[in-house]
């Protein structure tokens, strides 16, 4: 019990001491809080925005729009793609350079605050024509199912063929990848 008392003591004696600083010390502390805390702006807050696309690797565009002018940094897949003004004409860009097969994670950030929308638009991907004839050969359409199989095997998810000739004449159907899962 002495020695929790005298520990009191010792620590009330540290808390007067420290009370009883003259006011020029206690005046030059204040200025010194003063001056650090006016040195440091607020930093501006920033909004950012994610959307998942899918696509395949060298390829995809996306659409950005806004209703009120913006400046916007882009990244694709985490790369830093650039810094766009947007305003309410479409601004058009090709992703290719950063797409993956599959999910691809579109980000755009911006300073706030900010009163207007932004439009963002992707076309879904596209498996190229590969047959400009009118009459198939068995040999053609093999080589629909060679393109479309290796297709599948890059990322697409699934697709189901059907040509159909003559208003109702159907020359195939076909379902591959995910999509013959469920074929009848």
């Amino acid at each position: 019990m002495k020695k929790h008392l005298a520990l009191l003591l010792l620590t009330s004696l540290l808390v007067v001491s420290a009370c009883q600083q003259s006011p020029q010390d206690s005046t030059v502390r204040q200025s010194q809080v003063e001056s650090q805390i006016d040195a440091s702006p607020p930093s501006p807050t920033f909004t950012s925005h994610s959307e998942s696309i899918y696509t395949y690797k060298g390829q995809g565009q996306i659409s950005l729009s806004a209703t009120l002018p913006v400046e916007i940094n882009l990244s694709i897949n985490h790369q830093h793609y650039g810094t766009f003004t947007l305003t309410d004409e479409p601004f058009n860009l090709d992703i290719g350079e950063f797409s993956i097969d599959g999910d691809n994670l579109v980000n755009y950030s911006y300073k706030d605050p900010y009163k207007g929308m932004i439009h963002l638009k992707h076309n879904s991907p596209t498996i190229s024509d590969i047959y400009t004839g009118t009459e198939f050969t068995e040999e053609e359409l093999s080589q629909l199912d060679t393109y479309i199989y290796s297709e599948v095997e890059d990322g697409f998810p699934g697709a189901v063929l059907l040509i159909m000739k003559n208003g109702g004449e159907i020359v195939k159907n076909t379902a591959y990848g995910n999509a013959a899962i469920y074929d009848a």
